[in-house]
């Protein structure tokens, strides 16, 4: 299962927090995919 980041706050790398996401087969118009 791939990851995201979710960037929650300001500031460096440590308010990165990865988590698990279901990619979906059909992108909603406001997504990019980034290979």
């Amino acid at each position: 299962m791939p990851k995201r980041i979710v960037i929650s706050k300001l500031g460096g790398p440590e308010v990165l927090t990865y988590e698990d996401y279901e990619v979906p087969s059909v992108l909603r118009p406001d997504h990019v995919r980034i290979k």
